[in-house]
């Protein structure tokens, strides 16, 4: 970690910072839509249950960083503060940062598979029914 007389806490935000704010969206919002199957096999009971017990684990880590981010507001993400809580931790969080990030591209990959042979077939529907 660089030194803390280097390193600023900053309150503004940048272009970069934007674009992935709207690609979170948007993956968030296309895995909404494509829960369809979930709910379809088990029935929406049970994907209640899903979105509630995920919704509460976000809701405990989210409210943990911010205690944290409220009680050491250091420049960084959670690397800083397992860095700053536990040195040896550092590395661990970042490769499970890396596999999160390769885990949520490889779903934005399904999900554009996904609505491409759906927008095939819709068409191929379209072009019998025109005949």
């Amino acid at each position: 970690m660089t030194d803390d007389s280097t390193r600023k806490l900053e309150r503004n935000i940048g272009s970069r910072q934007l674009s992935m704010i709207a690609i979170g969206g948007a993956i968030g919002t296309g895995l909404f839509f494509a829960s369809g199957s979930a709910i379809s096999q088990a029935g929406p009971g049970g994907a209640l249950l899903a979105y509630a017990i995920m919704g509460l684990a976000v809701y405990f880590m989210m409210q943990s960083l911010g205690e944290m981010a409220t009680q050491l507001p250091i420049a960084g993400s959670f690397e800083a503060y397992a860095e700053r809580f536990r040195p040896a931790r550092r590395a661990w969080a970042e490769q499970n940062g890396a596999r999160n990030a390769s885990a949520a591209l490889s779903v934005g990959f399904t999900q554009s598979a996904c609505l491409q042979r759906l927008g095939q077939a819709t068409v191929k529907k379209s072009a019998r029914a025109v005949r």
